[in-house]
């Protein structure tokens, strides 16, 4: 456990040493400033402590400590006090005059409570109380006004006291329980809990940078953290808790962001506009259900690791090649054809990318050459049929049947294009392709259909 040393008059250091107990000689050095008793088997702190009056630094993390004397009081130096890792079941009132305590760690015991004046400690910049049996604060600690640092996680409390909400100067907050409005609070982590969702309030956290909200019970993305305009680490990472199955368009509002984590839950895309988010460095997606990119991933440029093992995906936007900083896209595990795995196994933009460029030209020329396989092929009796299953609008398909000039080939590849202009915006050529061959099943054209995926099927095998 780290500490802020200052100079050591004197220090004495014992750790890992087996002792049972104390040797009685250590509190005859009265000018003692620095006492490290740590990782041995010590089960009782003698009253005799109270000797070492100019003592600064007291640890003795991972003993047999079942509790601390009155006399600990005595030792009015005191700045740091580390007791983590021992079985005390409760901390003597006296604790709370150490007036001079800045560092106070008492992590892994088996506390069920804290003194009632705890927050007589107004020096104290840390309070370490993780993995405890703590089910209540006591309400003086709003007292502690100096606390910057304050770890609760793996206790047993059902909420957290309003007075906990008001600390003026708390930057680091993580415990297992809601939290209210922190105003100067930097990072906080819920991971591991069972949170379902998340108070409007949270949004008055206007300087939150980062937020770890892994591993809780979400009914759905907790969409009010995208208002926190300063957030730039966020994880919600799902290994052991509810999957999330999408992402909200706000997203977007988090333009802060450098770090996104949404991996081990089951989103099947990635909002459009996600290209937004011009700040992110790093996205992490594993273990999702994710089937494609957004092509506005290309905007993201300072984009530098993008991490999308084990999902569905098949293929990649030819956009992905404008990525300029990225140096690693991982998509182990991902069914991939376009590009083939074997050109993704080397996690590197450059040999995708040129795939990607180049294939989309091939398929850019396969689109066209299947158009006027389509056009040829469309009667009229089904022509407007067919541009229904287009989705072109009735004022459109009116228009290229009045149009006199053209004849059907040309009306039908002229409505081919209106798709496509439509369609280019989300898919690329080779999306397309499956895409028209849908839409000719729909239309009833199956031997159309059957001609393209014939024609397709051979395209590819040429290709490899």
């Amino acid at each position: 456990m780290p500490f802020n040393n200052g100079n050591d008059s004197f220090m004495v250091e014992m750790n890992d040493k087996g002792l049972k107990e104390i040797p009685q000689n250590v509190f005859q050095f009265r000018n003692l400033r620095h006492l490290y008793l740590n990782h041995n088997e010590i089960r009782t702190l003698p009253k005799d402590v109270g000797n070492l009056v100019y003592l600064e630094i007291l640890s003795m993390d991972g003993n047999k400590l079942t509790a601390l004397p009155p006399e600990i009081h005595l030792l009015s130096q005191l700045t740091a006090l580390n007791i983590s890792h021992n079985q005390i079941s409760a901390l003597p009132g006296e604790v709370s005059k150490l007036e001079n305590i800045r560092q106070l760690f008492g992590s892994h015991n088996v506390l069920e409570e804290l003194p009632a004046n705890l927050g007589d400690l107004i020096t104290l910049e840390i309070l370490g109380l993780s993995e405890n049996k703590l089910k209540v604060l006591p309400a003086s600690m709003t007292n502690l006004t100096n606390l910057r640092v304050l770890n609760l996680d793996n206790n047993q409390l059902p909420r957290l006291p309003k007075a906990i909400c008001y600390l003026p100067n708390l930057v680091k907050l993580s415990v297992s329980v809601e939290v209210c409005s922190l105003g100067k609070l930097h990072k906080l982590n819920l991971s591991e809990n069972r949170i379902i969702s998340a108070p409007a309030e949270i949004a008055k956290l206007q300087v939150m940078e980062e937020l770890n909200l892994s591993n809780n019970a979400f009914k759905s993305f907790p969409v009010e953290i995208c208002h926190l305009a300063s957030l730039r680490r966020l994880e919600i990472s799902q290994v052991n808790g509810t999957k999330l199955t999408e992402l909200p368009e706000e997203l977007h509002n988090l333009e802060a962001l450098k770090e996104l984590d949404v991996s081990f839950n089951a989103l099947k895309h990635i909002p459009d506009n996600i290209g937004e988010l011009k700040k992110l460095a790093l996205l992490k997606a594993t273990s999702n259900n994710l089937r494609q990119l957004p092509k506005s991933i290309a905007l993201l440029n300072n984009l530098q690791r993008i991490d999308l093992k084990e999902n569905r995906i098949v293929s990649l936007p030819t956009e992905i090649f404008h990525l300029g900083l990225l140096k690693e896209i991982d998509l182990d595990g991902n069914p991939m054809y376009h590009p083939p795995q074997e050109v993704c196994r080397g996690k590197q933009l450059y040999p995708i990318g040129r795939y990607l460029q180049s294939s989309e030209a091939r398929d850019e020329k396969m689109l066209q050459k299947i158009f006027k396989i389509i056009g040829s092929g469309v009667t009229l009796e089904n022509f407007d049929f067919f541009c229904k299953k287009l989705r072109m609008k009735d004022d459109e398909v009116k228009t290229l049947q009045k149009d006199k000039s053209l004849q059907l080939q040309d009306k039908v590849l002229q409505a081919l294009n209106i798709w496509k202009n439509k369609e280019q915006v989300k898919r690329a050529p080779s999306a397309m392709i499956e895409q028209i061959i849908k839409v000719l099943i729909m239309s009833d054209l199956h031997n159309l259909a059957e001609k393209i995926r014939n024609l397709k099927t051979f395209a590819r095998a040429i290709k490899f």
